[in-house]
């Protein structure tokens, strides 16, 4: 199962007395730090609490650092600048070359050379010809200046509930593949003015700034004592497989090939009021951003499959074999990675076993959100069944801001 997030953040500045908009900044992509996505992938955050607070700071210390004038070559996992241009705080982060956002990404591990060299997690590459680079910090866990000496703090969690404000659409319609969580804040009056440079947003309202992403603003907003602001925040879910998908055989003991779906939307959505609500829930985990899975073996006629991922009500899986739900874990993993393997022992009687659902299991069934139908269904043995499958969820995200 693959996730990727996308967030807009957009600003208001409203007189206190009309709440009319003075002015207002246009919607601007910011980056998802790595422990919002890991989050995410493990359950631990979903789709609608990632947002559930909106938080401003005064820096405008940069998200992102590139070579300017220096450019890079690599051999294997060691990159060398034509100038000194790595620091101590690159630790972490990630390097990309070019000056956009594609590319393939390598963490930082270590800085040498007089900030003339960086070695590479992972397997590295080769780059003779001198290249432009950034450096993303997707370390950062908080806003670099919250703004915590305001009245309410640096957060908020106050929702403005005119039409449109928050809300859950559907990109695509009625066979959408994406699905967007809208909020918009409002943060009160101040007694001084007061500038904002950053904005985050979080699935806590501590007043210490700290966040699952942030962006920084191309140019302050200063927010008089006549006036208060507003932040909107829009994120954008793309899920898939969001078609039947072909799959190879990886099992051992068993044929696992066939063809894998996406069957219904099952996640958290927003209210009018901003509030966060349960959408096609199953029993009552969102296994789209919940923390638990469970698996089916099903047993007869291969379930169809849906053509997209669909709106309508989630159903129950044929009768089978239902495991216990198992929660995802990051450990050992990468960034914006989990999983969860389920270990089953069944009793079985030689029936023939067509597809795995994966769901939220209730008693003998699981719902149907995650299909996996066999080309080549296979018999049960006759006595005791057991093994284990590995469910595995990654979260994923494109560099910005």
């Amino acid at each position: 199962m693959k996730t990727a997030i996308k967030v807009l953040v957009r600003t208001e500045i409203r007189d206190a007395t009309t709440g009319a908009v003075k002015r207002m900044r246009k919607a601007r992509p910011n980056l998802v730090f790595d422990s919002g996505l890991t989050a995410l992938a493990t359950g631990a955050i979903n789709f609608a609490t990632i947002f559930t607070n909106c938080k401003i700071g005064s820096s405008n210390a940069a998200n992102s650092i590139p070579g300017n004038t220096a450019t890079f070559t690599q051999v294997g996992t060691t990159i060398t600048a034509s100038a000194a241009f790595f620091t101590g705080a690159m630790v972490g982060a990630i390097f990309k070359y070019g000056t956009g956002t594609g590319g393939a990404e390598q963490y930082i591990a270590s800085i040498g050379g007089g900030g003339l060299t960086a070695v590479m997690q992972g397997a590295g590459m080769t780059v003779a010809t001198p290249t432009a680079g950034t450096v993303w910090l997707i370390a950062q866990t908080a806003l670099t200046t919250p703004l915590t000496a305001l009245t309410g703090g640096c957060v908020s969690n106050t929702y403005v509930t005119s039409p449109g404000a928050c809300a859950t659409t559907f990109p695509g319609g009625a066979s959408s593949t994406q699905i967007t969580n809208q909020r918009t804040y409002q943060f009160p009056v101040q007694a001084a003015p007061y500038t904002v440079n950053e904005i985050g947003y979080s699935d806590n309202n501590t007043n210490d700034g700290t966040c699952n992403g942030r962006i920084v603003l191309a140019s302050p907003d200063v927010i008089a004592i006549t006036e208060y602001y507003v932040v909107q925040i829009a994120i954008t879910f793309t899920l898939s497989p969001n078609v039947p998908t072909a799959v190879i055989n990886v099992g051992t003991g068993l044929n696992t090939a066939g063809n894998i779906q996406f069957q219904v939307w099952d996640c958290q959505t927003i209210t009018s009021g901003g509030v966060a609500a349960n959408y096609q829930a199953s029993y009552p985990s969102n296994v789209m951003d919940g923390a638990n899975i469970g698996l089916q073996l099903v047993l007869g006629t291969v379930p169809p499959l849906n053509a997209n991922i669909s709106q309508s009500q989630i159903g129950l899986g044929p009768s089978g074999f239902a495991s216990t739900t198992a929660a995802l874990s990051n450990a050992s993993l990468g960034v914006g990675l989990a999983q969860a393997t389920i270990t089953f022992n069944f009793s079985t009687a030689g029936q023939t076993c067509s597809a795995i659902c994966f769901g939220h299991a209730s008693g003998t069934f699981v719902s149907q959100v995650f299909v996996l139908a066999l080309t080549t269904p296979f018999a049960l043995p006759s006595g005791t069944f057991q093994g284990n499958l590995v469910y595995q969820r990654a979260v994923t995200r494109t560099l910005s801001n």
